[in-house]
């Protein structure tokens, strides 16, 4: 009788590793890189690499447990390879396709040498592993293509049903070991679902929440978890799946008037303003908050000026270092000018549309090796940028403009930023600045605006960071453009002669400002990534449960 090979290979006495027989990679150069990895890894480490689909998207990149159907996720599902998770990291579950496993537990959990496609069993191995002090990795530095990936063998219908009847024995077992991740429950009452600021930023709080160890519990701010629909998120479409309860502390994201929609039993408004005040109707709404977090100081001071009397709180935001960051894979189809200015924003008078054309029509010409890379979206439905383009752009003798006026997917946005040389931001005001940010921390020299929020973090001590030039200018009363909400305050009217000469200097020292940005980067992605914000958020939450919250 022909007995089938063992589909594991032990590794220096002290690992096995385990590769489906599917997998077609060489199970000894691809041990031995895991091997290579483990060394610089604490103890007890069970390692996985980027497992990948035939047409090479990424299908694991690590995963973790969905908080309510307590379901393994990958991180990075289907995304392109673009070197997003550049480090190995620790994660909450890995798949088990192919594992690189201390000896010594491979034998004490009598570990099979294949695990077929139904991912429960995988789970119920690493719950038992973690069980005993064990902790699962993922390398970047490791891809393996995984033939079943997304075509499990026995087919979709069959795999759902097995999945789900195992499911139910999981929960049994783990559920409470699963449940005892999260604390400080909290109602996040927002929108995710577009590309807007306030949409990134509510993402970005109930991603990092979630990795952070939160009870989130999601409500769409525009109608039902229902109306939303699917957000191909699948964290976030787990929050979906339980509204928690109105008794819980809620925060709102959201515009100005629109967090009277806030209908926590501890209310929370989490918003901003990028003039120096807000109307009176926000004053109202603010004032019947518990308590307000804003997205910086300037933002803080212009409601507490205007009569906002409840506890304010600077929580800030942040940049995601695993995706903006300066080795993220640029574009591959990239305009044939060497140097390029880019600029990220909703188009709009306040972004300083006007300011940006004029100051680079008028600064470089066609015979230069330069142009002008543009990643926009309408500031409102029925907004036509290319009827505002024929207002503010005369393309004669100019160096040239590209528009890209699409939604990309949140995890491609480095994309763009690692396809530029430098970043304009000639704002007329910011409640946070975000892009600019992004463009730094992917080691992008930035020319901004000198005024309003971005300063918090553009600058240091009030000194510009290495790699940023601060564009000149006055402030005045605002006159036209954007906003209902801003009349009767100021906003910054940048100079264009000044953004001409600074940009002149930006291109002609180039390499002098492009390593001061990639050491600049280093800073911001340690200083302002979204863990740090989200640990002021965490705290306040620690807070108003110990002294503030007691009927839950």
């Amino acid at each position: 009788m022909k007995v089938q090979p063992k589909n594991h290979l032990n590794i220096h006495s002290n690992y096995v590793y385990i590769q489906d027989p599917d997998i077609k990679e060489n199970p000894v150069i691809v041990g031995d890189s895991l091997f290579e990895d483990i060394q610089y890894l604490p103890d007890k480490v069970i390692l996985a690499p980027v497992l990948c689909s035939p047409d090479k998207k990424i299908y694991f990149h690590g995963g973790d447990f969905l908080p309510f159907t307590h379901m393994p996720m990958p991180w990075a599902d289907n995304q392109d390879l673009i070197n997003q998770y550049p480090e190995p990291r620790e994660v909450g579950f890995i798949p088990l396709h192919s594992v690189l496993i201390p000896k010594d537990l491979y034998d004490k959990l009598q570990t099979p040498d294949v695990f077929g496609d139904n991912i429960i069993k995988h789970a119920d191995w690493i719950m038992k592993a973690k069980e005993l002090g064990y902790k699962c990795w993922v390398t970047p530095n490791v891809h393996v293509i995984f033939p079943r990936a997304y075509k499990p063998q026995m087919g979709r219908k069959k795999f759902m049903e097995d999945v789900e009847k195992s499911l139910v024995d999981f929960k049994k077992d783990w559920k409470s070991t699963l449940d005892r991740r999260f604390r400080l429950p909290v109602v996040l009452h927002s929108i995710v679902s577009y590309g807007g600021g306030y949409n990134l930023h509510s993402y970005n709080v109930a991603k990092t929440l979630f990795e952070m160890g939160i009870r989130v519990y999601y409500q769409f701010i525009g109608g039902t978890n229902e109306d939303e629909g699917a957000t191909d998120t699948p964290f976030v479409d787990d929050f979906k799946s339980e509204y928690g309860s109105n008794k819980l502390p809620q925060i709102t994201i959201c515009h100005g008037v629109n967090n009277f929609k806030n209908s926590g039993g501890y209310k929370i408004a989490f918003t901003t303003t990028e003039v120096d005040g807000v109307p009176k109707d926000w004053v109202q709404c603010m004032n019947e908050m518990d308590e307000v977090w804003m997205t910086s100081e300037y933002s803080k001071k212009s409601f507490q000026n205007s009569g906002v009397k409840v506890p304010i709180y600077n929580i800030g935001e942040g940049v995601d270092p695993n995706y903006f960051h300066p080795d993220i894979l640029p574009f591959f189809n990239p305009p044939k000018e060497k140097f390029r200015f880019f600029s990220n924003f909703a188009w709009g008078r306040r972004k300083g549309v006007d300011v940006l054309f004029e100051a680079f029509r008028r600064e470089f010409n066609e015979d230069e090796d330069v142009c002008l890379m543009l990643k926009v979206l309408p500031s409102y439905w029925g907004h036509s940028i290319k009827d505002e383009m024929k207002l503010v752009y005369e393309r004669k003798h100019s160096a040239p403009v590209y528009i890209y006026d699409v939604e990309m997917p949140k995890w491609e946005l480095g994309r763009m930023y690692t396809m530029a040389s430098a970043f304009l931001w000639p704002s007329r005001g910011e409640g946070y600045g975000l892009p600019a940010l992004e463009a730094l921390a992917c080691g992008l020299p930035v020319l901004a605006s000198n005024h309003s929020a971005h300063l918090e973090f553009l600058t240091k001590a009030g000194i510009p960071r290495p790699g940023v030039e601060l564009i000149e200018g006055k402030l005045e009363l605002y006159d036209k453009g954007d906003s209902v909400y801003y009349p009767g305050f100021h906003w910054f009217n940048p100079s264009v002669d000044d953004m001409r000469k600074k940009m002149r200097k930006i291109f002609e020292n180039y390499s002098d400002y492009k390593e001061k940005a990639l050491k600049t980067s280093v800073d911001i992605r340690r200083e302002f990534n979204w863990k740090v914000s989200t640990q002021k958020i965490i705290n306040r939450l620690a807070d108003i449960y110990k002294t503030k919250f007691h009927h839950f």
